[in-house]
């Protein structure tokens, strides 16, 4: 319980775009994390994976969450 995040609020307009790039980026790990896992993926393709999950947004989706959490923390 002492691991949760803060209450953020994300405007609707990030939360939109937040969400529309996390629904690509979780079923992409997911399809990924099992294929690592069985072998069908050879791990020296990891970063390649890292880029492609960059490439879908990621590093966007989390200055969302960071715009939110400094927007929280200077109230």
């Amino acid at each position: 319980s002492y691991l949760r995040l803060p209450p953020i609020t994300l405007t609707t307009e990030e939360s939109a775009e937040r969400t529309d790039i996390m629904a690509q980026v979780s079923t992409y790990v997911s399809e990924m994390k099992l294929r690592f896992i069985t072998g069908a993926e050879s791990l020296d393709n990891f970063e390649q994976y890292v880029a492609e999950v960059e490439a879908m947004g990621l590093p966007d989706a989390i200055q969302l969450t960071q715009n939110a959490l400094d927007r929280y923390l200077v109230k």
